[in-house]
């Protein structure tokens, strides 16, 4: 009779997952080893159940900005009747004199870790031994889950992937299908694990592009000129609108856009909004590595990136901290991508009629890690037209899928804010095309449309062809009259008349005034 086969303990350390809990607890005002273990640990990576509720309950607490001291610890615990379940509060006791200061909580982090990812491994081993014993097909099918398996691991230690490397010339030889899978908007221009930026001065209308966006990007409909690939699901955390703000931006272009009740049903269950106005920096990251997890977004959208950075954005410290080195790591986690809205620099002291792509590339406020860190980047810049903006996309520009109408690609798109009764972007029409080249004329110095109406008699009409003749002697040339006249009657300010003529053709007139009846 074969001896029974002893059960061996999976790999883990009760020591370091006490560390780690107690160099939390050393900081329980509020301080960076929460905040760090919170980012780079989560529950399941504890082997001892007690110690993940007891994580658990910290980083909630955390969440909460409540301190987790002995007292509200233990109570909180109690309250969720958990307290005996790990160790009742003489164990929280000894948690806390566990270490003596939090300085070594890193160390202790990567040991809970790498116990996690070996305890991954043998599980994976085990299913694979299994599956070896009792499959009956194609012994290939064992070996392609073995080597799947062993990616999987490999991917939850960050670090054996990136030490391990590929070989440069294997990335010509990856799978389409793979490449293409991982994108998101636009031709690859935002990608799963990259980052967006959109900057604009205050009160541009980020928040309102925001909105729109996702909720048509939701549906697998085109937004501001970007297709998505297939409908997506979003995670909008937001610190600056209250819900008036966000009924008002919401309705706008629900109803502008005639979504049907299926629509929104659809909507409901891919946008998650999460108003945030206390957290940032690491406390942020933390909040956000687990917002992620549970909703599983294919776009975090962040707005805006003052309120959550935790610090002054000209400083390279903050900034790295913040998004190349905090949340590039969560979006390689979750595999989802993230949108950034920022506020740009005071462009009124800038002429920006010569800028190139990469001028556009620095047009948000800060240092130039905020231009390093995103993949792709789309600034909104006012226009001297009220309501009317013109967008410029800076990285990855070609990739956007905007095109003229010759059909050439362009980096350029004009869009106009509608805000009288409802808000919501429109295309830009063309009389909206001129009214810029109007406003553009008049900064110069130029003649605008007011100057051609002014021509215009007040008690009579005039006769079109006579009325351009006398703009031409003003310095108005005949295409630009016929321009502005278009903005005047699309203003509703001047009138089109056809006056009757013997034997040919009605003359076109011009008045302040609608034609009488006949």
């Amino acid at each position: 009779m074969t001896p029974r086969a002893r059960v061996k303990t999976p790999p883990h350390s009760s020591e370091a997952e006490m560390g780690v809990l107690g160099s939390m607890l050393q900081e329980h005002g509020g301080g960076n080893a929460i905040a760090e273990a919170a980012v780079q640990l989560s529950p399941e990576q504890f082997y001892v159940p007690a110690h993940q509720t007891i994580f658990t309950t910290i980083c909630d607490l955390y969440d909460e900005s409540a301190p987790s001291d002995f007292i509200t610890l233990t109570n909180r615990l109690r309250d969720q009747k958990l307290l005996d379940s790990v160790g009742g509060a003489a164990f929280i006791t000894e948690l806390f004199t566990f270490v003596p200061t939090a300085a070594a909580v890193g160390h202790y982090i990567g040991i809970v870790r790498d116990k996690y990812v070996l305890r991954q491994a043998v599980a994976a081993g085990t299913e694979l031994v299994r599956r070896a014993y009792e499959e009956q097909g194609d012994p290939q099918a064992v070996w392609d889950e073995i080597e799947s398996k062993r990616d999987s691991v490999q991917s939850l230690h960050g670090r054996n992937g990136a030490y391990e490397g590929v070989s440069l010339i294997d990335y010509a030889q990856m799978n389409p299908v793979v490449i293409e899978g991982a994108n998101l908007l636009g031709k690859r221009w935002l990608c799963r694990k990259g980052i967006a930026l959109l900057n604009g001065a205050t009160g541009v209308g980020k928040s309102s592009t925001s909105v729109q966006a996702m909720l048509l990007w939701s549906l697998e409909r085109e937004a501001f000129g970007i297709k998505p690939v297939r409908p997506l699901k979003f995670l909008y955390v937001q610190a600056e609108n209250d819900d008036g703000d966000m009924y008002e931006l919401v309705s706008g272009v629900c109803d502008h856009f005639g979504f049907s009740e299926k629509e929104r049903d659809i909507i409901r269950s891919r946008i998650i909004v999460i108003n945030e106005r206390s957290l940032s920096g690491d406390q942020f990251l933390a909040q956000l590595r687990r917002l992620i997890r549970k909703h599983k977004p294919d776009i975090a959208w962040i707005d805006p990136l003052q309120a959550f950075a935790g610090g002054d954005l000209k400083d390279p410290s903050v900034t790295t901290a913040f998004l190349r080195n905090g949340l590039n790591p969560i979006l390689d986690e979750a595999d989802c991508a993230a949108f950034v809205s920022h506020h740009s620099t005071k462009t009124i002291y800038h002429d920006t009629s010569h800028w190139t792509q990469t001028d556009w590339n620095y047009f948000g406020a800060g240092g130039a890690e905020i231009a390093n860190v995103p993949r792709a980047i789309l600034n909104i810049e006012h226009t001297t037209a009220p309501g009317v903006f013109k967008w410029h996309a800076g990285k990855r520009w070609e990739r956007i899928g905007w095109a003229d109408e010759e059909g050439i690609p362009t980096a350029e798109h004009i869009y106009c804010w509608h805000k009288l009764g409802a808000i919501y972007w429109r295309e830009a029409e063309d009389t909206d095309l001129l009214r810029v080249e109007s406003a553009e004329r008049q900064a110069k110095g130029g003649k605008n449309e007011e100057d051609l109406f002014r021509l215009v008699p007040i008690q009579s009409s005039i006769p079109q062809e006579e009325l351009f003749g006398r703009a031409q002697k003003l310095g108005i040339g005949i295409n630009t009259a016929r321009g502005m006249l278009k903005i005047l009657i699309g203003d509703g300010k001047a009138y089109q008349w056809l006056v009757p003529r013997p034997r040919t053709r009605p003359e076109i007139h011009i008045a302040r005034f609608s034609q009488p009846e006949p």
